[in-house]
């Protein structure tokens, strides 16, 4: 693919997949969702996905591959009561980006994945009713053949 906007579609779709395989064996995690973080108590806590903005495209060849990042975040919304409860919410979605950072993110034909880096610590970005939301940034550094 060429058009950058679809491989970062195509790339996202790939990450997600993987992000849902980690989520999937956490027995303290209800469940995961790209873009929307769930408000309802039932539903949490929950792993959410986010695409970043960001220039795509690193480096370009001649013979019309690039080495490309696809930039996103991790949020983990979780009820919020006490000091452990923030404590478990830091350590979880720490967790949780280290497992992915170390996943091979199987990104289909004519690309591959360089490897991915844990770009900021878990931190807790927003706080609501009853629940807090933790947030940490990711890149995935991938190269694309023509």
């Amino acid at each position: 693919m060429t058009d950058s906007r679809a491989t970062q579609a195509d790339i996202a779709a790939c990450v997600f997949d993987e992000l849902k395989a980690i989520v999937a064996n956490l027995p303290d995690v209800t469940g995961c969702a790209y873009e929307r973080a769930p408000t309802d108590a039932q539903d949490l806590p929950c792993i959410t996905m986010q695409t970043l903005d960001g220039a795509p495209v690193e480096r370009r060849y001649l013979d019309g591959g690039r080495v490309a990042n696809y930039r996103f975040a991790l949020l983990l919304r979780k009820q919020d009561q006490e000091d452990q409860d923030r404590l478990d919410a830091r350590a979880l979605l720490e967790r949780v980006a280290s497992s992915l950072a170390e996943a091979h993110v199987e990104l289909g034909a004519s690309r591959a994945a360089w490897g991915m880096t844990l770009d900021t610590l878990p931190h807790r970005a927003e706080a609501g009713a009853g629940f807090a939301d933790w947030r940490t940034e990711l890149t995935l550094k991938y190269q694309t053949n023509r």
